[in-house]
């Protein structure tokens, strides 16, 4: 038996529908997030900071950049100047903050004179599946260090 032409395309369109639906329904199983408008699947490890780098800068080498390389994307909405703690102080209105592409590299800019040795504090950075990083604190940093974090034992070791 021949179909006539419109339920040929009738049963086309009813088929194209059942397998857009079926490909969604697949699709919604996984947990996703909205990265930077784009659909990204959610990481299930662990959020932490890998290496803290410093490094003088400007004139005279007189400020201080730091670099923070993380395990996961930011959410640069959690970086709040306030829980930036550097030498017992929050960071300065001077001072700035930014990251790369990716958002796995947070840089901080710091436009105030340091000493040799200072302390640095960041708590309550969250990344964009939503998991949060525990407070750390480094009681000395030099100006021109490289440190590497030990997930076993929770300290920085310089590298």
């Amino acid at each position: 038996m021949k179909l006539p032409e419109p339920a040929k395309i009738f049963f086309f369109l009813l088929f194209l529908v059942l397998c857009t639906n079926a490909k969604g329904i697949a699709q919604e199983t996984q947990p996703y997030i909205n990265y930077r408008g784009q659909r990204v699947p959610a990481d299930s490890e662990d959020f932490y900071p890998l290496e803290l780098s410093t490094e003088p800068y400007g004139q005279n080498q007189a400020f201080l950049s730091i670099d923070i390389i993380f395990s996961q994307p930011v959410d640069p909405r959690s970086i709040k100047r306030e829980k930036i703690i550097v030498n017992k102080h929050e960071l300065s209105p001077a001072s700035s903050f930014h990251f790369n592409k990716e958002a796995n590299l947070l840089r901080l800019l710091i436009r105030e004179q340091l000493p040799t040795f200072f302390s640095f504090s960041l708590e309550d950075v969250q990344s964009y599946s939503g998991r949060v990083m525990e407070k750390f604190l480094i009681e000395k940093l030099g100006r021109e260090d490289k440190l590497l974090y030990d997930r076993e034992d929770g300290t920085w070791k310089k590298s």
